[in-house]
């Protein structure tokens, strides 16, 4: 018993030895989300981590630093190790029973003596070179320890640490993995069994999804660029999209949409041809310190696409663009009342009927659209008949009257589109509105209504708020074109006067 009891008591002042401390060091992660870049940390660790050392003693202190990174999830493994047996030139020095805030340019030169066959590098840390990932850490949770070793010249035969460990680590994590954009339109209309895109030639508009980070999605902003090329007859769409000369090209994109003018599409592109687009992402961020990589090195999917040929579209003009009704149900949507006494069945159909309203207006613009570029056609063939004869034939004639006519009328679609699109804009507010009221309902408000449980209906209106943002957004597409429209009548009347 009395063997037993010895035993313990040296294992306990073992313990208490491991313990001790002569400096005690701090380390703080500059933020909590750190680039994946392991082996910078060791270049330069002041721009990514705060390092102090206090002296717990009554004598001067001359240390140095080790650095370890262990990842902790999603599995536990060591990354990255410096030596403890090779110190660096010069000392850390620590007044007795003072606090030491270790400079950027100090913890430069406690690592920068080492070389790259000094450091131990997880296998894991320099594998992934054809994703772009090669010597980045992969998103998880990590811990960096630095531990403090007495310095001597000449150096100890074996490193004797006086720091503890255990108190001298910080957690970070690390995540940049984003996701390519994936393109929304234009749409390969399946049910057709055909393997490619339609574009309106007088509305080309390509939209996609945004790149989000996964595991993280920080206030991180992107732009976009939309390449298009030809693709020969017989060649993969892949291979066009790398090697052929691009058709049309745009970068610096703010937003996931981009409409190419109809003036470029008619007269640089042809519907007897196959084309193919794809948009490709780079992250806004600056700096090191908010690394991302985008999947697929930011290249979307490929899309491959037909120009309609103009004469397939044929718009029949409607009663609806004198239909004044309409404005009635915006009435009160400006003051975005925050109503959440309505009923499940109120937040839905208040969701639907707005997305109702919002595709009528869409197809209210794009009628518009089309009726004005009817009107710039006539005005451009009354004027080339004005000049072929005397001003007094050409108003005998009732050409000069129908050319101004054709002006005004263009001026008045412009309205009417205005008009239109605002209404489609307000209607997509008050859908999203309502959905958010609709997603705070208590769950004893979110009772199955003829059967149907809470989160069909949920995914119905989130399904509604997609189209009514959808329609707006065409619907503002189709009022910036016949404000291009407007210009040019205005531009073309001026020749005749």
């Amino acid at each position: 018993m009395t063997r037993r009891l010895a035993i313990s008591l040296f294992a306990m002042l073992c313990i208490l030895k491991m313990l001790a401390q002569d400096v005690m060091v701090t380390v703080v992660p500059v933020q909590q989300v750190l680039p994946p870049q392991a082996l910078m940390y060791i270049d330069n660790p002041g721009k990514y981590f705060n390092i102090s050392i206090t002296n717990m003693t009554s004598e001067i202190q001359n240390v140095y630093l080790t650095m370890n990174i262990d990842c902790n999830y999603p599995e536990r493994m060591s990354v990255l190790a410096t030596p403890a047996d090779i110190q660096p030139k010069m000392p850390i020095t620590i007044a007795p029973l003072r606090t030491l805030h270790i400079t950027m340019a100090d913890l430069k030169h406690q690592f920068g003596h080492l070389s790259s066959k000094n450091i131990k590098v997880s296998s894991r840390l320099m594998s992934g070179y054809s994703g772009g990932s090669f010597g980045l850490l992969p998103e998880g949770m990590y811990q960096m320890t630095v531990a403090a070793y007495k310095w001597h010249n000449p150096k100890y035969a074996s490193p004797v640490m006086v720091s503890n460990p255990v108190s001298s680590t910080a957690t970070f994590s690390v995540s940049y993995l984003a996701k390519a954009p994936q393109l929304i339109a234009p749409v390969i209309n399946s049910a057709t069994q055909s393997h490619h895109a339609e574009v309106d030639p007088l509305n080309a508009m390509f939209s996609w999804t945004e790149s989000i980070i996964l595991s993280n999605p920080v206030n991180v902003r992107y732009t976009y660029s939309l390449k298009v090329v030809e693709v020969l007859p017989g060649q993969p769409i892949d291979h066009a999209i790398d090697n052929n000369p691009a058709v049309y090209h745009i970068r610096n994109l703010m937003s996931p949409v981009c409409v190419i003018p109809s003036d470029y599409v008619l007269k640089r592109m042809s519907p007897t041809k196959l084309y193919a687009a794809q948009v490709t992402t780079e992250s806004r961020t600056m700096g090191t310190l908010d690394y991302v990589l985008v999947e697929n090195r930011g290249k979307s999917d490929i899309r491959p696409f037909r120009i309609v040929p103009t004469h397939h579209r044929s718009v029949e003009p409607s009663d609806t663009l004198q239909d004044k009704e309409l404005l009635a149900f915006t009435d009160g949507i400006y003051e975005e009342d925050d109503d959440d006494t309505l009923s499940i069945d109120d937040h839905i159909q208040k969701i639907m009927d707005c997305t109702e309203t919002a595709l009528m207006m869409e197809v209210r613009t794009k009628e518009c659209d089309s009726i004005s570029r009817l009107c710039i056609r006539d005005i451009r063939n009354n004027i080339a008949q004005i000049r072929n004869m005397s001003h007094a034939a050409a108003k005998k004639a009732g050409i000069t009257d129908s050319t101004k006519n054709g002006q005004a009328n263009i001026k008045r679609y412009l309205r009417d589109a205005e008009e239109a699109s605002d209404i489609a804009a307000i209607q997509y507010k008050a859908a999203y509105l309502t959905l958010q009221r609709l997603e705070r309902l208590p769950s004893k408000d979110r009772e199955p209504l003829n059967g149907t449980s809470f989160d069909i209906l949920h995914a119905e209106c989130v399904e509604a708020v997609s189209k009514a943002k959808t329609a707006a957004r065409n619907a503002q597409v189709h009022y910036s074109s016949i404000q291009k429209t407007e210009y040019l009548a205005d531009k073309l009347m001026k020749k005749i006067y």
